[in-house]
């Protein structure tokens, strides 16, 4: 297989290996390939929980289990909430 890269992806492999973090570039490259694995499984998993709740959400709502709220409520909560991350993160 030949891959062809980037100057810069050339040249962060071969740091990577000059570093010592790493025997070869394809040791790099395998790993780099296991992370991108990892993250799209982990992707997956996220939009399968998420498809759950938007069809849990939807037979809610088919049932008439709804939730009335007017704007002004839904901006009150809203400034509240970023206030107390504002608060907590000074």
């Amino acid at each position: 297989m030949n891959i062809s890269l980037t100057a810069e992806m050339r040249a962060f492999l071969e740091a990577e290996v000059a570093s010592g973090a790493y025997a070869t570039t394809s040791e790099v490259v395998r790993d780099a390939i296991r992370l991108y694995q990892r993250r799209k499984a982990e992707d997956a998993a996220r939009l399968e929980v998420l498809r759950s709740e938007i069809a849990i959400g939807l037979a809610e709502a088919d049932r008439g289990d709804l939730l009335t709220v007017d704007a002004a409520s839904v901006k009150a909560r809203g400034r509240k909430r970023l206030a107390a991350k504002t608060s907590a993160a000074e």
